[in-house]
């Protein structure tokens, strides 16, 4: 199979390279990164079949809505949740949100932006 080379690991082609790792791609992904390294954040998706995504809850118990949530690295700069390249995600809306988790500690400048 083809492969993707990333900084100094190897990706498959099923992945995507996201400040110097590996992640799922899959038939439909949400992903969050951020640059400060002290902190962590999470990324929660809601699907148009009413399930939660996060990292608390990696996967839905539903064969009609096979969303998981992917542990990145330590988890300290970027978040994923993905939907395998063998499904079809649910047709309908999707609400994502962004937890600052860890990443105020000590400031009030937020290191959250949108990037489209």
């Amino acid at each position: 199979s083809a492969v993707l080379i990333c900084v100094s690991r190897t990706c498959l082609m099923s992945e995507a390279c996201v400040e110097g790792m590996c992640i799922q791609r899959g038939s439909l992904s949400f992903t969050a990164r951020w640059s400060r390294r002290n902190g962590q954040g999470y990324i929660i998706v809601r699907t148009p079949l009413n399930h939660t995504i996060y990292f608390g809850n990696p996967r839905t118990k539903s064969f009609a809505d096979e969303g998981r949530h992917e542990q990145v690295g330590d988890g300290s700069q970027v978040d994923n949740i993905y939907w395998p390249s063998n499904r079809i995600p649910p047709k309908g809306s999707y609400k994502i949100c962004f937890s600052t988790g860890s990443l105020l500690n000590g400031t009030d400048k937020s290191p959250v932006f949108e990037a489209r």
